[in-house]
């Protein structure tokens, strides 16, 4: 597991700790896509506006949407640039045919041919790499921003436990408080 992916794990782990966890540490800890993403869904519940788990839960079903948006976008930029790249290596390949049909009886000719091929498979492996580091930080972003949908999901999960334990509260308090005013009703009519 990324750095990164850690370092959100533990404040999506602090912020269910606490709900009112500051927005700035979140930054802190979180980068690039994934940190937008995050402080949109989380700045209403940690600057208070939130606390309702109907709001948590439509972010959390967001974030996925988008998350699963950037899947599909990063896999099919790939597959593009996969079939790029096989085009042009079978470029190559059929330019090198070509010009080594052309200079066969010259052999510095062939070795320039070979050398110049060498060179563009070079810079095509190199241009994979690149196209093979982006992809996988893209997928790490999607990833991060699953984990950010998960962290809601549970902060939604323990607004609705807490409202309900406040719901047990409230209720218990009005009952005691009804008892209590009829005990009171009826040491007043036993006075009269």
């Amino acid at each position: 597991m990324s750095g990164r992916r850690q370092e959100l794990r533990a404040c999506l782990n602090r912020m269910c700790a606490s709900r009112h966890a500051p927005v700035a540490k979140a930054a802190t800890e979180t980068r690039g896509v994934a940190w937008t993403l995050s402080l949109v869904a989380i700045l209403p519940t940690a600057a208070g506006c939130g606390g309702d788990a109907g709001v948590e839960f439509a972010a959390a079903d967001a974030l996925r949407a988008a998350a699963a948006g950037m899947q599909t976008a990063v896999a099919e930029y790939h597959a593009e640039v996969v079939a790029a790249d096989d085009r042009r290596e079978a470029e190559l390949v059929e330019a090198l045919i070509a010009r080594s049909r052309a200079s066969r009886d010259d052999e510095a000719a062939l070795a320039a041919h070979a050398a110049s091929f060498g060179e563009a498979m070079r810079k095509l492996r190199q241009d994979r790499q690149v196209e093979d580091a982006r992809r996988a930080a893209a997928v790490e972003h999607a990833e991060v921003v699953e984990e950010v949908a998960a962290g809601l999901e549970r902060i939604a999960v323990e607004s609705l436990s807490l409202r309900d334990e406040v719901r047990r509260y409230v209720r218990a308090w009005s009952q005691l408080r009804r008892q209590a005013q009829a005990r009171e009703n009826r040491a007043a009519e036993g006075n009269r």
